[in-house]
């Protein structure tokens, strides 16, 4: 059977037409969802393991029921192609849309992030005190283990899983006035802060993402500024062998990016999505921006 698509499941649809567009697929693909039930949900977080979108907390302001929407999990199965065959016809595709366990705490403005295979990670929120809180998610178990706390929570919170040279996991996270790592492979470690030098840089910003860019260095680029909330188009890199921050280049227009969890990595690119729509990618080997153009219309 299939549903009329409230607010809610037409943005996860658009989210997905967005990472179809990042592969070269032609916009000519119809949506369905299996779940008739997902109301207008604001402030949650997004993040993807292998073919799943995570969909964690938010406000659910519709939800009439006596559960905790800030603590509800969705989990997106997405359609799975093989890129060398083009799509060249409207296909009808339903999407599996079905509930997670339950995070531990409620959140709502937190921040996501996954290593791509197994494990979700998640931390701050709008207000304290689970703002300082951090838990991750077993995407293969089902099941949500409770973190050391962090040093400084928020909301917002500017944060990337990085992988370095000797396979050492770790957690960074950025906001106002301190730079937190958590290295993850290793039993008993807690979060500790890092000093950066030249991390005056990024003191006036807030809610910027970060991605892994290679073995050594991570990108941070979009967000705003802390007073007066305006979209900016700076970039830094975050040297982490070295501890140091440097400038990189602009982005090719100011944005706040959408979700900063919400990205694709490769070894030559990566891709984000822009807040209203776009879809950018970085070139690693020759540092510059560009923007990819798709085909947006929805066909419900």
């Amino acid at each position: 059977m299939l549903y009329e698509l409230n607010c809610f499941e037409q943005r996860l649809i658009s989210l997905c037409q967005r990472q179809l567009a990042v592969y070269n697929i032609p916009m000519r693909t119809q949506f369905y969802a299996n779940h008739p039930n997902l109301n207008d949900l604001s402030y949650a977080s997004f993040a993807v393991i292998q073919q799943t979108v995570v969909v964690t907390g938010g406000m659910d302001y519709l939800d009439q029921s006596d559960g905790d929407s800030r603590r509800n999990v969705w989990l997106i199965q997405l359609p799975k192609y093989s890129f060398e065959k083009k799509i060249n016809k409207y296909q009808r595709v339903e999407l599996n849309i079905r509930r997670g366990a339950n995070l531990l705490q409620p959140r709502y403005r937190h921040s996501s992030l996954s290593d791509g295979m197994r494990y979700v990670h998640v931390l701050g929120n709008h207000s304290p005190p689970q703002s300082k809180l951090y838990e991750k998610y077993d995407f293969m178990q089902d099941t949500w283990t409770e973190g050391p706390e962090l040093l400084e929570g928020g909301k917002n919170l500017s944060c990337c899983y990085f992988k370095s040279g000797l396979k050492e996991e770790s957690l960074w996270v950025f906001h106002k006035s301190i730079i937190q790592k958590l290295i993850l492979n290793k039993e008993g470690e807690i979060w500790k802060s890092i000093f950066v030098r030249e991390y005056e840089l990024l003191k006036p910003y807030q809610k910027q993402a970060m991605i892994q860019l290679n073995v050594y260095q991570i990108l941070i680029f979009g967000g705003e500024t802390i007073e007066g909330c305006k979209d900016i188009d700076e970039v830094f890199y975050l040297n982490v062998q070295d501890r140091f921050i440097s400038y990189g280049p602009k982005l090719p227009d100011k944005i706040l990016p959408e979700n900063p969890g919400y990205s694709l990595n490769s070894y030559a690119k990566f891709y984000f999505l822009g807040n209203i729509g776009q879809i950018y990618s970085f070139d690693k080997a020759e540092k510059k921006w560009d923007k990819i153009h798709f085909e947006s219309g929805s066909v419900f």
